[in-house]
């Protein structure tokens, strides 16, 4: 893998880089400096039926259903699309959820047992083991930023960072995983994503193959 190949695929998608460099390191600062649970109190305090609606639903976002659909119909214009994205999406996941068993951390439910005064959202199961990492947060950083790569648009690429982010602040609206959950998975999404695509997108033996560029519309157009 040719480190200017990775130097340039951040260059073209500053737009999702930059912002994500900024947040990522105030983050870190956030998760060294405050206890485990002080953001998630935080965000749980602020509870209200709009936000209730919103993240309740935006957190489906990070879920491998509506991507594998988007895929699968840009697929049909390129099969290169489809194969990049199912690997991407796969092997991101792949790693968190080994990080997740592994480690098997309790979430905020089961750490914050002795608290009785949490919000919760109506008709969202909260779950009690593997908090650490997010892997929600890992699949919407991976298919936000793989779309970051299809579009030349900056404000798209701006957009899709911002939608990758709140996925992750609804995990801790959600009261499923605290800020160093969400933290460690958006670093396993952005990090697999682009070596993994900087690897496909530069393979000779892949972009010179007939199945790769095969396109179903095009053929029967």
């Amino acid at each position: 893998m040719k480190l200017q190949n990775i130097s340039k695929l951040i260059t073209n998608n500053l737009f999702f880089y930059l912002p994500f460099g900024v947040i990522f390191i105030l983050t870190s600062i956030f998760v060294i400096i405050t206890k485990k649970e002080d953001f998630l109190l935080l965000i749980n305090s602020i509870h209200n039926p709009a936000l209730d609606f919103i993240y309740k639903y935006t957190t489906y976002l990070g879920e491998g259903y509506y991507f594998l659909i988007i895929i699968i119909i840009l697929g049909l214009f390129k099969f290169k699309y489809f194969f990049q994205g199912l690997i991407l999406f796969l092997s991101s996941g792949a790693i968190a959820q080994i990080i997740k068993n592994l480690l098997n951390e309790p979430r905020p439910i089961k750490y914050l047992s002795d608290i009785s005064n949490l919000n919760f959202v109506e008709g969202v199961d909260v779950y009690s083991w593997g908090s650490f990492p997010s892997g929600h947060t890992t699949s919407a950083f991976t298919i936000f930023l793989y779309f970051s790569f299809l579009v030349n648009n900056k404000f798209l690429k701006f957009l899709f960072f911002v939608i990758a982010v709140n996925v992750g602040i609804s995990r801790i609206y959600l009261v499923q995983h605290f800020l160093i959950d969400v933290w460690a998975g958006s670093l396993v999404g952005v990090i697999t994503t682009t070596f993994i695509y900087s690897i496909l997108e530069n393979s000779q033996s892949l972009n010179n193959s007939k199945w790769y560029n095969y396109s179903l519309l095009r053929k029967n157009l």
